[in-house]
């Protein structure tokens, strides 16, 4: 919303007529789950550096899933979210910062998860 040259975020409310909110919602949460995931990863691979052989394993490979989980959750949460902003024109969904910000995230999620294969 933009009223007297501030811009402002609104909540995404949904509307009866609104027939992209559901997929709106459905790619947020799939970024949000990708966002908790790889907080999660990073923990794991980091903590594996500094503990014992036996915790390492199960440490690095709860890392390298969390890892890959996340990759196909954003995956799948900015495919949502790219296919309804082209699907639903009429309904003025804008192409924002977001967007282009998830582009980029699922690009550097693929470069982490080939990573961590790479950690032993």
């Amino acid at each position: 919303m933009i009223a007297s040259g501030h811009t402002e975020c609104d909540d995404y409310t949904c509307s009866s007529g609104n027939s992209s909110c559901g997929k709106i919602l459905a790619a947020r949460a799939f970024v949000t789950i990708a966002c908790i995931f790889s907080i999660l990863s990073a923990i794991f691979l980091f903590v594996s550096l500094v503990t014992s052989d036996k915790l390492r394993s199960i440490l690095l490979l709860a890392g390298k899933f969390f890892a890959w989980v996340c990759l196909i959750a954003g995956i799948i949460g900015v495919a949502i979210g790219v296919d309804t902003l082209t699907r639903y024109e009429s309904e003025r969904v804008p192409w924002g910062a977001g967007s282009i910000i998830g582009v980029i995230a699922v690009v550097v999620n693929a470069a982490g998860a080939v990573i961590s294969l790479l950690a032993n």
